[in-house]
């Protein structure tokens, strides 16, 4: 990887592809053939605020420190848990989970670090995230962070998202720590399920209902940065409908 001013720089096609995403970051890898660590889970997913801290850690565990983040070809896994974990922590919307505040802080620096292509920088947050989840002693149960697991977790957050205050409106796009934390979780569950954004971040699952997945989360990926709450609600309903068929 070329080194530019003491730092790594991108190749010119990965520059493209994440410099497109900057506001929903990453790109992806895989540490199972499965795409993730981690059991088929049998019971319904944590999506409690503790259970999602749970899930993101576990997610944190499985990022390698090594630039794939960055890469364009190493799949779809580093992609997607990235983007998870990082908008289960509130990155998204610059937003700090109560009593894990300086998780947030590293998620949003590891955010902020690819909207500048700083790849030793997202590497740096990457572990100073692993460590802080470890001195926690999280994951404290072992969720499952394979691609399947990510889907099922997603669809429990989108499952939730639409019993509550819905559909969503501008009313829910404050940032920081006014966040509405349903726009958090639908978030986290579209980067679980199609990574980064709009720009190569498609995770390419297999099968026509997961496709149909990922085209819904690509949507809202893509509607949260425009605004654009009927395309969002619209993402939801259909996400919610795959899931409904899986």
């Amino acid at each position: 990887m070329p080194i530019v001013g003491g730092r790594r720089s991108l190749p010119g096609r990965a520059v493209v592809g994440c410099a497109l995403s900057v506001l929903l970051a990453a790109c992806g890898s895989s540490t199972t053939a499965d795409g993730g660590s981690g059991p088929s889970a049998a019971a319904a997913p944590d999506i409690s605020q503790s259970g999602r801290m749970d899930y993101a850690c576990a997610l944190v565990r499985d990022l390698p420190a090594d630039g794939s983040v960055f890469d364009p070809e190493a799949g779809s896994a580093v992609g997607a848990g990235f983007a998870g974990a990082v908008r289960l922590f509130g990155a998204l919307t610059g937003s700090h989970v109560p009593g894990y505040e300086s998780l947030s802080a590293h998620a949003v620096d590891a955010l902020g670090s690819t909207t500048t292509l700083d790849i030793d920088g997202v590497d740096a947050s990457i572990t100073a995230m692993a460590d802080d989840c470890a001195a926690r002693g999280l994951p404290e149960d072992t969720p499952d962070v394979s691609r399947s697991g990510r889907v099922d977790y997603a669809c429990a957050l989108i499952a939730d998202a639409r019993a509550g205050d819905y559909p969503l409106g501008r009313s829910n796009f404050a940032v920081h720590d006014e966040a509405d934390p349903t726009l958090t979780a639908v978030a986290a569950a579209a980067g679980l399920i199609a990574g980064p954004g709009p720009v190569g971040g498609a995770s390419h699952l297999d099968g026509t209902i997961d496709e149909g997945l990922d085209a819904s989360a690509a949507t809202i990926n893509e509607a949260i940065p425009a605004l654009d709450f009927e395309r969002l609600n619209s993402g939801i309903d259909a996400l919610a409908t795959g899931c409904a068929q899986r």
